[in-house]
């Protein structure tokens, strides 16, 4: 799982994007990754911030639910309560995969 770490441009290390189970969600914001061997800094590009920063707000991620519930009740599947934790586990994953795949620069 190579999307899971950064090499470090100053001495080569590899450093974990994920410390803690937060940075699945903050990293998008702006987030700051240290390198643990040399103190280089790393986090999002800019226009990424600009987004990410709004996303986080509790309105617009409880929005984001609300979607995959409506998708996934379209398909009938007669869910009761166990939609929304489809729902919220679907979410995890895909910020789990956006947070692999969002390109990090020095700070």
């Amino acid at each position: 799982m190579a999307f899971l770490y950064k090499k470090c441009e100053e001495c080569k290390t590899k450093i974990n994007k994920i410390n803690s189970i937060w940075d699945i969600f903050n990293i998008k914001s702006g987030h700051i990754i240290i390198c643990p061997k040399c103190g280089t800094k790393y986090n999002t590009l800019k226009i990424i911030q600009l987004f990410g920063k709004p996303y986080n707000w509790f309105i617009v991620w409880m929005l984001s639910i609300l979607l995959i519930v409506r998708v996934i009740d379209s398909f009938n599947f007669n869910l009761g309560i166990e939609i929304w934790f489809c729902a919220v586990v679907i979410y995890i994953i895909i910020e789990f995969i956006i947070m692999g795949l969002l390109p990090l620069k020095k700070f």
